[in-house]
């Protein structure tokens, strides 16, 4: 029972993003610029970094630097300019192990049905690299953090207007 409502939770979501494709950029790029800015600020980003979430490629063109783009929705990535985006799902990631430099991730946990992301980008990222991440400020709770924790040291912690954010060094494996 649990899976199937999983399941139809990715699917309502996946529904509404296909749905606001057409219009996200123009109605989100002010909010989402704002918190790339002030997640991002002073951040010297290189190497291989993963957009997890990217919907229309936002943060590429934000960073002005190629990153690599997974999101579900096919009709968001279709809108991407990042030319290396994947369909795919954040809780099974098509990646091998110790692949990434930096995880950057923008209000997409709160719409996921487990805490699973947060496994896969531990096991995708190098350690200790980054993880970053923003989340819903009225979906946050506790759990969220005690589940960040068991992969993951939390440098800091930012106040992102509507959402909450946190900077994430990699533990050892």
């Amino acid at each position: 029972m649990k899976r199937i409502m999983q399941a139809d939770k990715k699917k309502n979501i996946k529904n509404k993003y296909n749905t606001t494709a057409d219009f996200y950029n123009s109605r989100y790029r002010d909010i989402q610029y704002e918190k790339y800015a002030q997640m991002l600020n002073g951040m010297h980003l290189s190497g291989r970094i993963l957009d997890l979430g990217c919907g229309t490629g936002m943060l590429s063109e934000f960073l002005n630097k190629e990153t690599i783009g997974v999101d579900f929705s096919i009709k968001m990535i279709k809108k991407s300019k990042n030319k290396n985006r994947i369909l795919g799902d954040a809780e099974f990631l098509p990646f091998k192990n110790n692949t990434f430099d930096f995880v950057l991730s923008f209000t997409l946990v709160q719409n996921l049905p487990s805490f699973k992301v947060f496994k896969e980008v531990r096991r995708t990222l190098k350690t200790d690299s980054l993880f970053v991440l923003t989340l819903l400020r009225k979906k946050y709770d506790e759990n969220v953090r005690k589940e960040l924790e068991k992969g993951f040291s939390i440098l800091k912690g930012v106040d992102c207007g509507e959402d909450i954010g946190f900077i994430c060094r990699a533990k050892d494996k």
